[in-house]
């Protein structure tokens, strides 16, 4: 019976190995590995693992050893997939196959990672080990087209997850407002702005522009919720408010092509760029008011398609596609330089942390491939390793850190500055209420693309269980019937166990109460609770008549104690077990002691007697010499050879040697 149960256990652990890879890690960190590591996977798998960490909290996963049966380009055979939440709908990090995996960073407390082979092929596998911790967000968006994306790039690991919501066409300009955990990103095919939150779920359509626009700038002040944009078709640039949605139109005049913009979000002033007939840089109040251009056409302006605002270093940073310079000019118009030059460059988007510049050129070349590549140089115009590149081109970069972001407030950051309407701020942590006039920008009609909510937490069922990994339905199925048919198995046989431990110590317990048996041999001992000696014949067991012999001393007779003793005798037959509250007594009816008697041939131990304890208790009675071992509760003479011997006729015995006492309750 065990044997099938060991069996199926066996069976259980390999299919386990086997076949039901994956499962959720909630430990702050551990390893993660192929099935069967160190050996090579079995095929035909499909592995889920889901690593979980504590809220506020974010992972890490760092490759040691990766080496997969795939060489094709898109991995179509055996592929590891990393997405950045608990779902398989969460963003993509990335599919993993024949190439050097780099460390993958969550945006939050959980990653989603499967793991696939087909039935063709086996490979080493791969090993990787998890740690969690809290650290500070610092990453780059980015948007891309040919083919189109929005992508999320860990500052100081090579971390990637494509956000790309649904409904991308074109996206151009990029911000994040850290206020509300959203994107808000311009369309230039679809003509739209829309916004989504970080990971690509919740996406909403924020303006709808006509068929002649061309929106490309935008920058959003989180402080006041504002959103400034740029349109080059319709020559204008635009103001949306998050709280109401009402649009207004701050510069409809000399303006060309606007292209990128950027916000003073405590002073209320905008720089934007223009790349139009006569290339500028220039800046102006929230309002449009205060206009003035800081630096225009010449030798250093061609196509002036980003800029970047140090607000602490008092400098406006710009880089120009056409004449392939980068240089600053101060924010007041006074002073510019140029910083570097690089031929066959062709820059088109830029954003500034500390003393770094992040520039997006178009003209990377790499494995003999015309594709983008974001840059990175000083501010004093010192290369920098590249941070990344893509096949299609960059439109759009903007670098996050939460440690040194300005969190405000600003003068409309409280009550909306006390405005009916818009509020803008002005220097000095004041603000400005615009007057009405407005327009209210309609959604009627549009479509709204939005996907399921992940938001990077695994799902649980209204009872509590966790969902199904996805791609391990067939594996979890299995496992679960194995699990039930085993611990049936199981169950089955402890209650055989232990009716068989029951019946046993019963059995034991029955042989107490009828006969004993010594450590040393087999021969029937007297029960426990019988009250004083029987005899028994050494060869046969019986109880046997001899010759008659008489009582010692010590003999104890029922009268003595009020006992009445009954008159029947058994002579020369087979006597069962003694029982209960049962004691062999002589012809002559008296209690005899075998240590006491002065002639012991017990010949006329002929029956038993069923005795009353509550008034027949006997005496102890002691000998010489000392107790044996082993004496239970009620204890019995011996011989020394630690045997029961029985008191027959037939043999002249004379046992002088009992040296045990006997005690009886």
């Amino acid at each position: 019976m065990i044997t099938p149960l060991v069996f199926c256990f066996i069976t259980f652990g390999v299919h386990q190995q086997v076949q039901a890879c994956g499962g959720v890690y909630n430990a702050p960190s551990g390893s993660i590995t192929s099935p069967l590591y160190p050996s090579w996977y079995p095929p035909n798998q499909d592995c889920v693992y889901i690593m979980k960490a504590a809220r506020g909290y974010r992972i890490t996963l760092t490759f040691l050893r990766f080496q997969l049966a795939d060489e094709t380009e898109n991995c179509d055979y055996d592929y590891l997939q990393i997405r950045d939440g608990g779902l398989d709908t969460s963003p993509y990090m990335g599919n993993f196959c024949n190439t050097t995996t780099f460390q993958r960073r969550s945006s939050s407390n959980t990653m989603w990672m499967k793991f696939h082979s087909d039935s063709s092929r086996s490979g080493a596998g791969f090993q990787a080990k998890y740690t969690t911790e809290i650290i500070l967000q610092k990453f780059f968006l980015l948007t891309g087209s040919e083919p189109p994306g929005i992508f999320r790039y860990e500052f100081d690991i090579p971390s990637w997850a494509s956000i790309s919501p649904g409904g991308l066409r074109e996206p151009d300009a990029i911000d994040y407002n850290q206020e509300e955990s959203r994107i808000y990103w311009t369309d230039r095919t679809e003509k739209t702005i829309r916004s989504a939150s970080i990971d690509g779920t919740d996406v909403r359509l924020v303006r709808n522009f006509s068929s002649d626009s061309m929106p490309d700038g935008l920058c959003v002040d989180a402080l006041s919720r504002l959103i400034f944009y740029t349109d080059a078709g319709n020559k204008v640039i635009g103001m949306i408010t998050m709280y109401r949605n009402t649009h207004r139109i701050v510069i409809n005049s000399s303006l060309d092509m606007p292209k990128d913009i950027k916000l003073d979000k405590h002073n209320g002033v905008m720089y934007w760029s223009d790349r139009g007939a006569t290339p500028t840089i220039e800046r102006a109040n929230y309002d449009g008011t205060g206009r003035q251009t800081l630096v225009s056409g010449g030798e250093y302006l061609n196509q002036p398609n980003a800029i970047a605002l140090d607000t602490v270093g008092g400098r406006l940073y710009w880089a120009d596609g056409g004449t392939q310079k980068v240089g600053w000019v101060d924010l007041k118009g006074t002073k510019s330089l140029v910083i570097l030059t690089v031929e066959g460059s062709l820059f088109y988007a830029m954003d500034i942390y500390q003393n770094d510049l992040f520039i997006s050129d178009w003209h990377y070349s790499i494995f003999n491939r015309n594709w983008s590549s974001i840059r990175r140089y000083g501010t004093n115009g010192t290369k920098q390793k590249d941070v990344t590149w893509y096949k299609g081109r960059f439109n759009d970069i903007r670098v996050y850190a939460e440690e040194t972001e300005d969190k405000g407030p600003n003068g409309c950051g409280n009550n909306n500055g006390g405005c009916s309407y818009i509020c803008i701020p002005t220097p000095g942590n004041r603000s400005k209420c615009l007057p009405d006039g407005t327009e209210s920008t309609s959604t009627d009609g549009t479509t709204t693309y939005s996907t399921t909510t992940s938001r990077d937490l695994v799902t649980w069922s209204s009872t509590g269980e966790p969902t199904k990994l996805p791609g391990a339905e067939s594996a979890i199925t299995s496992s679960v019937t194995i699990t039930v048919v085993c611990s049936v198995a199981g169950v089955v046989v402890a209650v055989v166990v232990a009716l068989v431990v029951v019946f046993k110590l019963r059995r034991k317990s029955d042989d107490k109460q009828g006969v004993a048996y010594t450590g040393r041999g087999t021969t029937p001992d007297i029960p426990l609770p019988a009250i004083s000696h029987s005899a028994f014949n050494v060869v046969g067991n019986i109880y046997s008549k001899s010759r008659p012999g008489k009582s010692g001393d010590n003999s104890n007779d029922g009268g003595g104690r009020n006992c009445e003793q009954p008159k029947t005798f058994t002579k020369n037959n087979l006597v069962p077990p003694v029982a209960r509250d049962q004691q062999a007594f002589t012809a002559n009816e008296v209690y005899v002691d075998a240590a006491s008697l002065e002639e012991p041939c017990y010949a006329n131990f002929v029956s038993i007697h069923v005795t009353d304890e509550s008034s027949c208790q006997q005496p102890v009675t002691s000998t010489n010499g000392k107790l044996l071992r082993s004496l239970a509760n009620r204890e019995q003479a011996t011989t020394p050879s630690d045997f029961y011997s029985n008191l027959g006729y037939e043999e002249e015995n004379v046992y002088e040697n009992f040296h045990s006492s006997h005690k009886t309750e």
